[in-house]
């Protein structure tokens, strides 16, 4: 268990749990109102006194929820200094602890004992009962009362301390057992993502890797299959297989984060400004960028290059295209333009632009995207590389 909380500390949870500011008021008034009555009838204290001496017993409750110790402290001094005026009318009566001081004392103890503290402290205030009570008896006329007893109050006190501190080590229990069950759940649905991660990435490999690698190796081999190439076709067939090797790379790197999210995306390189030549080589490349760029703002402006070429090679075939790349103003500025082009070869599935946007905009960045005057299309994005 933790050692004495300071003063300050939050309410204890036994404390608002049982009690709270009404229990509290409510043990107050009861210590007042049947404290009087005690005090009248079985300790001969004429009415106003008693009503100032239960009052005084009342007091430290005050402080109950928020200082569990002050108010024990208050609550012993309490109890032990009103008994000067006290006279047992029979030997049948408690004395030194009086029944009502008992009502006022056991609650407390029993929030004390639910309190963060440790063993040999609550030890100590389970001792200050008897002791106070013999004190108090050294000190007054032996006739009020006996050694005898101090066991029922003694006894009653280990009962109040030992039930809170069952009650906050249960309390305990059944939190912790209940982050368990959070924590079970959490990695059970962890468990299922990586399940369900490894299942795509089979999928994934064993369809669109195969049909790649078949792209690759069909396209090696057509110069050396097939009659009559002519070097423009062969080099075409070259392109070709060297753009599926990319995509192929790409999708690796894609099945290995699928697979593995923490150990494969800091493991393999990821592509940045140094790679768009490679990746532009059909189209009119230019870089005027100065200074460091981070990594992460060079892969985004390498993944928008490379969907911006795909989007013009797939809507406008056989155009020019030009692509420039620049530092200025903090800013690392993209710009992919092709004029007018010839037939579509397909609509697309019209993630591209969105793909670029969701990359570009978590980054600080805009993205404009139209048509241009001579009826070509451009892209133009602008990422922050310098921090605000």
């Amino acid at each position: 268990m933790a050692a004495v909380s300071a003063p300050g500390a939050p309410v204890h949870r036994l404390g608002t749990a049982l009690l709270g500011p009404r229990g509290v008021a409510v043990l107050a008034a009861a210590v007042v109102v049947l404290g009087s009555a005690d005090l009248v009838q079985h300790y001969l204290v004429e009415p106003p006194a008693a009503l100032g001496l239960s009052l005084l017993r009342a007091a430290p409750l005050v402080l109950l929820l928020r200082w569990p110790m002050l108010a024990w402290c208050g609550v012993l001094a309490a109890s032990m200094g009103i008994l000067g005026p006290t006279y047992p009318v029979s030997v049948t009566e408690p004395w030194p602890w009086l029944a009502s001081s008992l009502l006022a004392a056991l609650p407390v103890l029993a929030v004390v004992g639910a309190g963060p503290r440790r063993p040999r402290v609550l030890v100590a205030v389970w001792l200050s009962v008897p002791l106070a009570g013999a004190l108090a008896l050294l000190l007054a006329d032996p006739r009020r009362g006996s050694a005898a007893g101090l066991a029922t109050p003694t006894v009653l006190a280990a009962v109040a301390l030992g039930a809170g501190w069952l009650y906050a080590n249960r309390t305990d229990y059944r939190a912790l057992l209940g982050e368990q069950v959070r924590a079970t759940d959490t990695e059970r649905a962890a468990r299922e993502v990586l399940r369900e991660r490894a299942r795509m990435a089979r999928e994934l490999h064993d369809v669109i890797a195969h049909g790649l690698s078949m792209v690759t190796v069909r396209a090696d081999s057509a110069p050396h299959r097939l009659t009559g190439v002519t070097p423009e076709a062969a080099a075409e067939f070259g392109a070709i297989a060297e753009a599926a090797r990319g995509a192929l790379e790409d999708l690796r790197r894609v099945l290995g984060v699928l697979r593995d999210p923490d150990a494969a995306a800091d493991s393999d390189p990821q592509p940045g400004l140094a790679d768009l030549p490679v990746l532009a080589r059909d189209a009119t490349l230019s870089t005027d960028v100065t200074g460091p760029v981070p990594p992460a703002v060079q892969l985004i402006a390498y993944r928008v290059v490379q969907e911006a070429l795909s989007n013009a090679r797939r809507h406008a075939p056989g155009t020019a295209v030009a692509v420039r790349v620049a530092t200025a103003d903090g800013a690392l500025r993209i710009t992919v333009g092709n004029g007018p082009g010839g037939r579509s070869a397909g609509r697309g599935a019209g993630y591209g632009l969105t793909g670029m946007r969701e990359r570009v905009e978590p980054a600080g960045g805009t993205l404009h995207a139209g048509p241009r005057p001579d009826g070509g299309w451009q892209v133009d994005v602008t990422l922050p590389v310098e921090g605000p």
